[in-house]
Formats: structure tokens, C-alpha cells, sequence
């Protein structure tokens, strides 16, 4: 009775270790980051599908995307089939495509236009480390139909980071350092005009470089999302929002 015993208890610890040892062996799955950014003219949010295939019917407690904000999806790969809504309205669909998102790969969806012509921007990002103490930022041109645009550090209107920026256009990655020294450069503050008559259009500071402040960008990269409609008003005027790409 005893070896059987013996023989019971053993078969069961070396179940245990045959399993430990499986889990150990896993390697984990490679999924891919998807941004997707609303800066559709009009202020309405937005409601992704990621199986346009089935209606979506639970929208009210899906994911929204505010106006003029983003969200970072996760834990896809592969051929997705995308839709996007107005959450005021999920029977019109602003996006309906399959998208190809590379394991582990780092992809961005700018939506921009209004809500009766969307026009999408699928950008495969190449986010590089920071390394230097600096702030790494890009620009990307999504007023709806706009002319080419200029972008420089305000107080340093002739020397332009970018010289023209057309409309869906999106500029290299570029650093800009943060010292704490005097006087400080703990952040900057960009003029976006009109790249063939110099006008200015609008202006964003971006802040909270230092280290410890609230979503701290130092070492981080960034997108500057010049949005809106040339001479809209409302909901519809032209000025940036920040994307964070880290």
C-alpha cells in the first residue's frame, strides 16, 4: 500500500516539474503599439473597431478617443481589420480598412479632415532611445487642406526647425536639448506660419521637460500635431496638440 502511495505522490510532483519547466520554455508573444490620433475637424470623438467584421454594440462602455487627443492600443499583430466611428453616431464610420501591423513594431493612425471626409495618415514609426538630455520632436502637418507651413522656436523666426511642411507631411525626429542651467531651457515655445508669407497661424509651448514634473518629456519623443481648418472657428480652428510616442 505504501509504494503505491510513494508512487502516486511521485507521479504527481513530477507532473508539477514537467509543467514548471513548459512555462519556463514559453517565449512570450510579440504584439505591436498602434496611436491612433483624432484631429478630425469639429470636435467629435471617436470609437475604434478592431473587427470591423462584427457591429459594434456595446460603444457607450468601448474605448473613446476625445477630440484633439489620442490613445495607445496594444496586444494586436498581424492583418487588423479597423473601423472608426463617431461615438455619436457608430453607423457612420469615418475608417474602415485592414491595416498590417509588424510584430512588435511601433505604427501611428492620424485621422484628420471632418467628419464627412476623414482622411487617414498610417505612419510606421522608428522610435530611436534618447540618450543626450534633450527632448526629441517631430511635426506633422494636419490642418485640413492647408498650405505648406514653416516652424520655428519663437524670438528665432529666420532660422526655421522645419522650412516647409505640406499638408499630411510629417518632419524627421529632431532634438532639442533641456539644461538646467541659466538661464533654463525647460521648455519651448514654437511659431507655425505660413511657410510662403510668414503669417503666424499658432503657437505651442511644450512644457514639463524637467525631470519630476507631471509627464516629464526629457528623453521622451514627441509629435507635434499642427490640426484644425485654414479660417475655421470653434471646434474647427487651426492650432497643435501634443502626441506622446515615448
Amino acid at each position: 500500500m505504501k509504494r503505491v502511495i510513494y508512487s502516486g505522490i511521485t507521479s504527481v510532483l513530477l507532473a508539477i516539474i514537467l509543467v514548471s519547466c513548459k512555462k519556463n520554455t514559453d517565449t512570450p508573444i510579440a504584439s505591436s503599439s498602434l496611436t491612433i490620433v483624432n484631429a478630425i475637424a469639429g470636435g467629435s470623438a471617436l470609437v475604434p473597431n478592431f473587427n470591423s467584421g462584427t457591429p459594434l454594440i456595446y460603444y457607450k462602455t468601448a474605448q473613446q478617443i476625445a477630440a484633439n487627443s489620442f490613445i495607445e492600443f496594444s496586444g494586436f499583430k498581424g492583418d487588423i481589420p479597423l473601423a472608426v466611428s463617431l461615438l455619436s453616431d457608430t453607423t457612420h464610420t469615418i475608417y474602415n480598412q485592414t491595416i498590417h501591423l509588424s510584430k512588435g513594431g511601433i505604427s501611428t493612425l492620424f485621422l484628420t479632415g471632418t467628419t464627412t471626409n476623414a482622411v487617414p495618415v498610417l505612419i510606421t514609426d522608428d522610435i530611436k532611445p534618447v540618450t543626450d538630455s534633450a527632448v526629441s520632436v517631430r511635426f506633422i502637418n494636419l490642418s485640413n487642406d492647408s498650405a505648406p507651413v514653416s516652424i520655428n522656436i519663437t524670438g528665432s523666426q529666420n532660422a526655421p526647425v522645419v522650412s516647409s511642411l505640406a499638408y499630411k507631411a510629417v518632419s524627421p525626429f529632431q532634438l532639442f536639448t533641456v539644461k538646467r542651467s541659466t538661464p533654463a531651457s525647460d521648455s519651448y515655445s514654437f511659431e507655425i506660419r505660413d511657410a510662403a508669407s510668414a503669417k503666424l497661424l499658432t503657437t505651442y509651448t511644450l512644457t514639463g521637460l524637467m525631470p519630476g514634473t507631471t509627464a516629464g518629456k526629457l528623453f521622451k519623443n514627441v509629435t507635434v500635431v499642427f490640426k484644425g481648418v485654414p479660417g475655421g472657428s470653434s471646434t474647427s480652428t487651426q492650432g497643435a496638440i501634443l502626441v506622446n510616442n515615448y
